[in-house]
């Protein structure tokens, strides 16, 4: 039977008494309907352009999910490297500290 693609935020047509439900953007309809639907914006598409369309979308899905990933490691990255920066000026400021206490002390003792 055809597909036909539904126009967006349709959820069924009825024809001569017979409810035709969009599923995926479609509705299996005989081509005698045609006719009928055409004005509503239903159009004929062929299965080939239907699994042409969920190939793009499984794609542009997949793309999307390793961008996210990649922008996550990213994000840890960062903070991983914020952690170690952050360690580093701790331990170099205790060290200025120590050196300039061992100062202070030697010139108490001279």
């Amino acid at each position: 039977m055809p597909k036909y693609q539904a126009p967006k935020h349709v959820n069924s047509v009825s024809v001569a008494g017979v409810e035709y439900s969009v599923e995926n953007g479609h509705i299996d309809a005989p081509l005698d309907v045609q006719s009928q639907i055409a004005p509503l914006g239903f159009e004929l598409v062929f299965e080939q352009e239907i699994d042409a369309e969920k190939l793009a979308a499984d794609e542009a899905k997949r793309q999307a999910e390793e961008v996210e990933k990649q922008e996550i490691i990213a994000q840890k990255k960062a903070e991983a490297e914020a952690k170690k920066q952050a360690a580093a000026e701790e331990k170099a400021q205790k060290k200025a500290e120590a050196e300039a206490k061992a100062a202070e002390n030697q010139s108490q003792a001279d």
